[in-house]
């Protein structure tokens, strides 16, 4: 295959994009366009490679625009390079290349979009931000056990292996393990349930580690277990009165690979049409396929070849069935963005019981708030960041039609993006704790004192935030 490097190519095709952008062709052309820059334009085949991909002199910028779509952004990602990040009520976060930094300065200087650059040297945050930081009895209460389990650093998918049998060691009166199926490289994907056994419990069931390289799931939400576990005595009765189930690494080769290879690898790593992997939290049979997923496999956004492709969506799809009737809250957590959302993701569009979760999800954020001040949204997950059809939150609340289900997405706003210096995890995992507290009470009044939420899910109208 002869690979395509001439820079007026790609100007032709930026002017072509600007012309399809306004309509929904418009937008499949889009796809189909990226595509074709992703396979010839970009190393391909650098999916598979096994070297370290090394980002010195990269940079994150946050660009201060919403408009996403616009012409001028459009051609910052095509003819630079730019990966968008996130986008929130502050603009847009977008990484380039060392290459890029002098055209782009100069580029947008000949616009009206103003920007900050939020980090400097993506190479050297990455460096530093897995350095351990000074151990403490809650970042560390493992110590002396032989297990290398700790909440001041990143730790890899053996070591939270390891932990979770310490768990049933310590605490098999609570704790319980078992496999819900394998990644497509066969790593077992485990869930963890801590509960009293009592057979009036309601079930509440929180994953983490849907995308490979959002590492401050997984640490926040193993901070979460070992919190309850080591503590189950003092925990209040709404706590207790739930059986906890807990997926804290919904994709363990995407998480290897993001840790080994490359730090900003998001999707699994199953092959699919000579490229690598499907983004599993496009990969839900709810509103499949549409908009904010990816019908090209070398997207980030590659939704599947069809709905639950994946042995991953698959695994914590048919252990959500199995609940239908007896779980009451789903939680799936991530970072970066701050925000406690709920459905829809695919549409501007809000559950019939979105006044019971918007209520819950308040009081959510004023518990976040208590542990060291930092500040989260809620509203629904489409009002806050991209569009995302195929999600796991849309598909268990459509499925399951349960009471509360959200995205809890983790610290920052951009400042330090995906890569989160360790010494945030455990203040992460404490407003992950408070979160998941705040649901269970809730979940506990309505059992005890017969506070009924409202029971229609449909999406049946727009709300204003």
């Amino acid at each position: 295959m002869t690979v395509i490097k001439s820079a007026s190519v790609l100007s032709v095709l930026v002017i072509l994009l600007g012309l399809l952008c306004a309509s929904t062709e418009g937008q499949l052309q889009l796809s189909r366009l990226q595509y074709f820059i992703n396979k010839n334009f970009i190393k391909f085949g650098r999916a598979n490679q096994t070297k370290t991909v090394r980002h010195d002199g990269a940079q994150l910028w946050k660009l201060h625009t919403q408009q996403l779509w616009s012409k001028p952004l459009v051609k910052l990602q095509l003819e630079y390079g730019g990966d968008v990040w996130s986008m929130n009520e502050d603009g847009i976060d977008i990484y380039f290349k060392e290459d890029v930094i002098d055209d782009v300065k100069v580029y947008l200087d000949g616009t009206d979009i103003t920007y900050n650059i939020m980090i400097d040297d993506i190479q050297r945050a990455i460096d530093e931000a897995n350095t351990p930081v000074n151990s403490t009895s809650e970042n560390d209460p493992l110590q002396g056990t032989g297990v290398n389990m700790s909440w001041n650093q990143y730790h890899s998918f053996e070591d939270m292996n390891d932990f979770f049998f310490y768990l049933l060691e310590y605490f098999p009166d609570i704790c319980s393990i078992m496999s819900i199926g394998r990644s497509a490289e066969k790593r077992e994907i485990k869930m963890i349930r801590i509960s009293n056994h009592n057979p009036e419990n309601r079930a509440v069931l929180i994953d983490a580690g849907m995308q490979g390289r959002e590492w401050i799931g997984p640490a926040a939400l193993t901070y979460v277990m070992q919190k309850m576990a080591l503590n189950w005595r003092k925990m209040p009765p709404s706590v207790k009165s739930i059986d906890w189930y807990f997926v804290p690494m919904m994709n363990p080769d995407g998480y290897e690979y993001s840790r080994n290879v490359d730090r900003f690898w998001s999707k699994n790593r199953r092959v699919q049409d000579g490229c690598l992997g499907v983004n599993l939290d496009r990969n839900f049979d709810y509103s499949w396929g549409g908009k904010g997923s990816s019908g090209e496999p070398c997207s980030r956004y590659f939704r599947g070849p069809e709905k639950f492709s994946e042995p991953e969506t698959r695994a914590i799809r048919n252990i959500l069935l199995k609940m239908k009737g007896y779980i009451s809250a789903y939680i799936s957590i991530g970072g970066y963005g701050q925000f406690l959302a709920y459905p829809w993701g695919d549409e501007d569009y809000v559950p019939g019981n979105y006044e019971e979760m918007h209520y819950v999800a308040k009081r959510a954020l004023r518990n976040m708030q208590k542990v060291v001040g930092t500040e989260y949204k809620t509203g629904s997950s489409y009002s806050l960041q991209f569009a995302r059809a195929g999600n796991s939150a849309d598909w268990v609340l459509h499925t399951l039609n349960i009471n509360f289900v959200y995205n809890l997405m983790l610290r920052d706003q951009g400042q330090h993006g995906y890569i989160l210096p360790s010494a945030m995890i455990e203040d992460s995992g404490e407003e992950a704790f408070a979160t998941a507290k705040t649901i269970a009470e809730r979940i506990y009044r309505v059992q005890l004192y017969g506070e009924s939420p409202a029971t229609n899910y449909e999406q049946n109208h727009t709300y204003e935030y």
